[in-house]
């Protein structure tokens, strides 16, 4: 039977599982030391950015910073996981930063499908505000910036060596 055929309480039965194994995702992740939140793509997004610009992790609880890279720079790192063609917004609670790197991971293959580091200014230029937040489309983030898709694609492909 397919899962849109099956009654209600069967599909919900299946929740528990399904979070079962984010759960167990998730400290895996931990584990090995990729993770130290449950948003483990926006992880995976800092610790590829460390290993490209090198520098320091800030505290998963720090506010609009995510690492100070190797030039005291304050950066910010956004990471979207969509589906093929989707271009999601990427929103910012503020520019309290030098620069942001946002970074689109194809949802079905969790490979890079681009990286760009756009300066606080850039983003303030290209967003448009909405209530307390600014939004970049992801069209304008895909090509804002500088490109560094290919830094980020080789830093992924060595975390992965890693634990292979």
């Amino acid at each position: 039977m397919d899962i849109s055929e099956a009654p209600l309480q069967a599909v919900l039965a299946q929740r528990a599982e399904l979070l079962a194994q984010v759960k167990a995702l998730t400290s895996e992740l931990r584990r090995r030391g990729i993770a130290r939140t449950d948003n483990f793509i926006g992880e995976i997004g800092e610790r590829l950015a460390l290993d490209v610009y090198g520098g320091e992790l800030e505290s998963p609880s720090a506010k609009d910073i995510d690492l100070i890279d190797g030039r005291s720079r304050r950066i910010q790192v956004k990471v979207r996981e969509l589906p093929a063609g989707d271009l999601r917004r990427y929103t910012f609670a503020s520019l309290d930063f030098d620069v942001a790197i946002c970074i689109r991971f194809d949802r079905a293959t969790y490979a890079i499908d681009w990286a760009r580091e756009i300066s606080a200014a850039e983003i303030a230029e290209l967003s448009q505000a909405y209530r307390a937040e600014l939004r970049l489309s992801g069209s304008r983030a895909r090509s804002a910036g500088v490109d560094v898709t290919e830094s980020f694609r080789n830093a992924w492909s060595k975390l992965q060596r890693q634990f292979a």
